[in-house]
């Protein structure tokens, strides 16, 4: 499940929200928490909430130019798509009373669990909103909703062919999947099909990845 909230801010940059993201795990034995059982009889109460914050507008040094007193946090809890299922064949905002309802109860666990763990935001939400594994369906062409892309097993990256360079001459590759999911993979993949399609990029932006890599050391 995706969750996505915005509220009002205040003082300093990032409004007091930390640039850092967070994992909230509910307990320290972390395999426990991150089990999602392969049927719940009640998704809405029962449905597992390990979650993983981020800030967007706190990691921007513009943000507060542009959106003055506005902070948008994220929130991503692992669902299974087996617990949406039955409303895989209906239209999006279509999808009936019972769909809406389980979202509605979710988004507000996933709110009070996201204002548990960041109080200075609590009476300030302004708009929130949830996606499902059958929102991203609809939004990025998936199948189960799995928008990180591939399955991230050793049999994934063991795949001979999951290279920018393919045996179609002119056809590269890039993206999460070439690479690692997540923006930054999505990024390294960019940087390698480059690479592929002229090796001196790899030395004309060495300096350049150096000096990220330093950065990301000191910070």
């Amino acid at each position: 499940g995706r969750g996505g909230g915005g509220g009002g801010g205040s003082g300093g940059s990032g409004g007091g929200l930390p640039r850092h993201n967070i994992w909230s795990f509910g307990g320290w034995d972390h395999e426990r928490c991150s089990e999602l059982p392969p049927r719940l009889d009640d998704v809405a109460a029962d449905h597992p909430l390990l979650l993983f914050l981020s800030s967007p507008s706190a990691k921007d040094p513009a943000w507060e130019q542009r959106h003055p007193g506005k902070q948008v946090v994220l929130a991503l809890a692992p669902t299974r798509f087996e617990y949406w299922a039955e409303w895989r064949d209906g239209r999006i905002h279509k999808r009936g009373e019972a769909y809406d309802r389980l979202k509605r109860a979710l988004t507000e666990r996933m709110t009070e669990e996201v204002l548990r763990l960041l109080p200075q935001l609590r009476g300030r939400v302004e708009y929130c909103d949830l996606g499902t594994p059958l929102s991203s369906n609809f939004y990025l062409g998936t199948r189960h909703g799995e928008a990180y892309g591939l399955a991230h097993t050793p049999a994934r990256f063991a795949q001979p062919w999951l290279t920018p360079r393919t045996p179609l001459p002119g056809l590269y590759l890039a993206g999460q999947d070439v690479a690692t999911d997540g923006v930054t993979g999505g990024v390294i993949s960019g940087f390698m099909a480059a690479g592929a399609v002229d090796k001196t990029v790899f030395v004309a932006e060495a300096a350049t990845l150096l000096a990220a890599g330093v950065t990301a050391l000191a910070t």
